[in-house]
């Protein structure tokens, strides 16, 4: 499967100006004029990044396809998550239950 990407949203809310060498900058003011610049630059940054292509393996196994990739990053950590398809036979999914029983994995 082949990705691309998209920038959907860019926002800084966490801004604070310690010091500024060349006179005094409200932290609201700076905020502002950032996610401005981001919101208005974003289209640019699409373009580029649409000619990129990430490729990802969607067929794991022969029995499971995924779709719905999705990636994100929020407050310092990254979220990804897809979304499995059951393709396989109900021999393989039986296997698996077999072979991944919770009673291999619980401890008394």
């Amino acid at each position: 499967m082949n990705v691309s990407l998209q920038l959907q949203q860019i926002k800084d809310t966490g801004v604070r100006v310690d010091s500024c060498a060349y006179g005094s900058i409200s932290a609201f003011a700076f905020k502002t004029k950032l996610n401005f610049f981001f919101t208005t630059f974003k289209i640019f940054i699409n373009k580029w990044l649409a000619g990129l292509t990430v490729t990802v393996p969607s067929n794991i196994a022969g029995i499971f396809i995924l779709s719905e990739l999705y990636i994100e990053y929020y407050n310092n950590y990254i979220y990804v998550g897809a979304t499995p398809t059951f393709i396989g036979s109900v021999a393989d999914a039986s296997m698996l239950i077999a072979k991944y029983s919770a009673e291999d994995y619980v401890q008394l």
